[in-house]
């Protein structure tokens, strides 16, 4: 089973997060009786008005995501 959060036609402030490869946010799933949900659950201590933000991991739709991680893919080795 999977779980997502469906920004175009659903979903809460969560789908704003953006990606960071050390974020202060992880999603969770959680069981509430026949339904899964997700949760943001906070891994850092974040100061007010900080960004929130998740790492998407690397097995959807991107390779090169934040100036952290981006990799020019002209200068990777083969």
């Amino acid at each position: 089973m999977y779980v997502y959060i469906e920004a175009l036609h659903c979903g809460s402030i969560t789908r704003f997060m953006s990606h960071f490869c050390d974020p202060n946010v992880e999603f969770a799933e959680m069981q509430n009786g026949k339904d899964v949900k997700v949760l943001a659950r906070m891994i850092k201590t974040v100061k007010p008005a900080t960004q929130l933000t998740v790492n998407y991991g690397d097995e959807i739709w991107f390779n090169y995501a934040c100036d952290s991680c981006w990799v020019d893919p002209d200068d990777e080795e083969e």
